[in-house]
């Protein structure tokens, strides 16, 4: 994203295919200002060092480097609304493809049969990753994943006592446990 003091990354997404990256729709809507969405950075891995390298029995391996892509479209989810937690799913149009030939830059699969969108999966664990904020508070610049159990909507609402937030059978909960 671009802010007055230059770029800044502010949203992860995953590449569906080699023209559409799915985010959230609050990372691609209500965009006012300075603030706006000029390209998709594939390939990353540190933000410190492009290429990023590693050495290894001596031998320095280095992925491809990183690939800027303009925009093309932002389409998010038509039912997003910043007021709820609801529908914040959202796409991004390349202008140009990407390069799957490489390594570093694969696309996310997704559950299109029918039997895998109506498999159940609490009890499972699913992989999160990103360069959030860590258990120290800071932004990492290394790509994180990982594993959180993935639980019952009815479970997740139960968490939240106060009804100030509302769960819909078109979403998924995952994380820790909560405090008691």
């Amino acid at each position: 994203m671009l802010l007055g003091r230059g770029t800044r990354l502010s949203c992860g997404g995953s590449l569906i295919t080699k023209w559409y990256v799915l985010t959230a729709a609050h990372c691609i809507s209500f965009l006012t200002g300075r603030l706006k969405l000029k390209a998709v950075i594939l390939g990353e891995y540190d933000v410190r060092s492009d290429p990023d390298c590693e050495r290894m029995e001596g031998q320095l391996f280095c992925a491809p480097k990183i690939r800027t892509v303009p925009i093309d479209t932002l389409i998010p989810h038509p039912d997003y609304s910043p007021q709820n937690l609801g529908d914040d799913i959202g796409l991004i149009r390349l202008a140009e493809p990407a390069d799957f030939s490489l390594d570093s830059m694969k696309p996310i699969c997704l559950p299109i049969s029918s039997a895998l969108q109506s498999e159940r999966l609490e009890g499972l664990n699913g992989v999160v990753a990103g360069w959030g904020a860590t258990e120290d508070g800071l932004q990492s610049p290394v790509l994180l994943s990982v594993d959180l159990p993935i639980i019952s909507n009815s479970e997740c609402q139960a968490i939240y006592t106060d009804g100030s937030i509302l769960i819909h059978n078109s979403q998924m909960c995952a994380g820790g446990i909560p405090y008691e």
